[in-house]
């Protein structure tokens, strides 16, 4: 304690602890705007699912709007739009017609493509 007050004479006990705890304080803000950047605890997008693309295309004739919506490219309103597209018209039957969904265009669909696939309604898989 001798040497303490030797080497830091102007601060008392108190600005010692202010010091610490500042300090702390600073050091966890870093960590935690670190942690932020690194992506930890956010979900992976299925559209981002890197060597796992073909297990996990999503398929337009079966699946509900909000899987739709985690493919990049797709929202909320677009992947709505095609859940009730197919509902009013019939299952889809292949990625080209998608076109024909309010909002979806060429540039968006090749995007989309490797990401989506077009399975047959199962009551045309029992003809077969």
């Amino acid at each position: 304690m001798a040497d303490e007050k030797r080497r830091w004479p102007w601060l008392t006990s108190g600005d010692r602890l202010v010091l610490a705890l500042a300090f702390a304080f600073l050091t966890a803000l870093v960590g935690v705007r670190h942690w932020h950047r690194a992506g930890v605890g956010r979900p992976e997008p299925v559209a981002e699912a890197s060597g796992r693309l073909e297990s996990h295309r999503v398929d337009v004739n079966s699946a509900p709007w909000w899987e739709l919506q985690a493919l990049r490219g797709l929202g909320e309103t677009k992947a709505k739009e095609i859940v009730a597209f197919r509902k009013s018209n019939g299952p889809f039957g292949d990625l080209d017609e998608l076109r024909r969904v309010r909002g979806i265009g060429p540039h968006t669909l090749e995007q989309l493509r490797p990401y989506l696939k077009v399975e047959p309604p199962p009551d045309q898989n029992d003809e077969e």
